[in-house]
């Protein structure tokens, strides 16, 4: 949630058809202000997602962790905590951990999910105030899976993503 404008941005996913990601925000009374489908080619899990920021402080105290934590990450991943405002982009991340209905039935022990170490991972950027796909720029990175994206932010025309791997 954005503290400044009380905007809340969110994702879904879907697993059994397509469009198989959703994105979104609503404003400070609960409205919905957009909502949108993005499309991508597999049902995937789609663990986390991030929103980007400009403002950000250095060796600020936790704000998403424990203490003892908090000098690990920042020494050992250089992540700077952001202000609680979100500035300018949703990314969504396009991972090659694929829903596979015919696993539910084959080896219902297990869960539906399977790695394809051969596909690509990809992340997409989407402008805050979109109201549709059309804006969506992917990025293309070796096959990972993110479970939790730690921090992003913007410096000049880059953004920046750090994220367990």
């Amino acid at each position: 949630m954005d503290e400044v404008t009380g905007d809340l941005l969110f994702f879904g996913y879907e697993i059994a058809n397509a469009p198989y990601i959703h994105v979104g925000t609503a404003d400070k009374n609960g409205n919905v202000v957009s909502a949108f489908p993005v499309t991508i080619e597999s049902p995937v899990m789609m663990h986390d997602f991030s929103i980007t920021g400009n403002r950000f402080l250095k060796n600020r105290k936790s704000y998403f962790f424990p203490n003892n934590w908090s000098s690990f990450f920042i020494s050992k991943f250089r992540i700077f905590y952001l202000f609680p405002n979100l500035e300018n982009f949703m990314i969504i991340m396009d991972l090659p951990l694929i829903f596979e209905k015919t696993l539910m039935f084959t080896n219902p022990s297990k869960m539906p999910f399977f790695f394809n170490s051969s596909r690509a991972s990809r992340f997409g950027l989407i402008p805050r105030n979109s109201t549709d796909e059309s804006s969506t720029r992917w990025f293309t990175a070796k096959a990972c899976f993110v479970f939790h994206v730690l921090n992003s932010w913007e410096e000049g025309d880059e953004v920046l993503l750090y994220a367990t791997r």
